[in-house]
C-alpha cells in the first residue's frame, strides 16, 4: 500500500508524544497516514488493546480502498453490466452526431451569428455521449442541460427567421428518445448502484 509505505520514513522519526497526536487528530489525516502511525506505535510496543482494535479498523480501510481503487483501474471502458437502455441511448446520440454532421455538410446556415452556438453544443453532446457510453453518472444531468440549450437554439431560429432545418428537429427527436431511455427503470436502478457503491 504506496500511501501506508510513503509515510513510514516520516513515522519512523517522529517521537512517540507526535505518533499519539496523528492517532487523536486522526480525522484531520488521510487514513494511510493514520495507519502508519498506528503500525508505528505497534512497532514499538505503544498500543493498548482498544488501539489494536482502532489499527485493525484503519487497515481495513485502507485495504478496502485500495481493492475498490484497483478494481476501477482494471474496469473496462464501458462497463460489462451496462444496461441495453443506456446502450441504445449513447447508440441514438452517436446517429444524432453524424446527422450533426450531416447537417452542417449540408450547408444549413442560421443567420444573426447562431452558427456559433450550433456547433460547440454538439460537440460538447458528443462528448457527453461517450460518457454515457462509459456509464458516467454526471453524463446524464449534463445531457439534459446541453439538449435544453439546443431546443432554445432551434425556437430561437425559428422565432427570428420562421425557417428552420427539418434536419435539426430530427436530430432533437433521436436526442429525446436517448433521453427516455436514459431514464427507464432499468436504467435508473443501474446509475443508483453505481453511485451508492462508490
Amino acid at each position: 500500500m504506496r500511501s501506508v509505505d510513503k509515510f513510514k520514513e516520516k513515522m519512523s522519526n517522529s517521537s512517540t508524544e507526535s505518533l499519539f497526536e496523528f492517532i487523536v487528530q486522526r480525522r484531520s489525516y488521510q487514513n494511510g497516514f493514520v495507519l502508519a502511525a498506528l503500525r508505528e506505535l505497534d512497532h514499538r510496543s505503544e498500543l493498548d488493546p482498544e488501539q489494536l482494535d482502532l489499527k485493525a479498523e484503519f487497515e481495513k480501510k485502507v485495504s478496502t480502498y485500495y481493492e475498490q481503487k484497483v478494481k476501477k483501474e482494471r474496469e473496462p471502458f464501458i462497463p460489462k453490466d451496462l444496461p441495453c437502455d443506456i446502450s441504445l441511448a449513447a447508440s441514438l446520440l452517436y446517429t444524432a452526431a453524424v446527422l450533426t454532421l450531416s447537417n452542417y455538410l449540408l450547408g444549413v446556415n442560421y443567420s444573426f451569428g447562431l452558427n456559433g452556438l450550433a456547433i460547440p453544443t454538439n460537440l460538447i453532446a458528443l462528448a457527453i455521449a461517450i460518457y454515457i457510453h462509459t456509464g458516467k453518472y454526471w453524463a446524464r444531468a449534463a445531457f439534459i442541460v446541453v439538449l435544453a440549450i439546443e431546443i432554445t437554439f432551434e425556437i430561437l431560429v425559428f422565432s427570428m427567421a420562421s425557417v428552420s432545418s427539418w434536419l435539426s428537429w430530427v436530430i432533437i427527436a433521436v436526442k429525446l428518445v436517448a433521453l427516455i431511455f436514459l431514464f427507464r427503470p432499468t436504467s435508473k436502478v443501474w446509475y443508483s448502484q453505481r453511485v451508492n457503491s462508490t
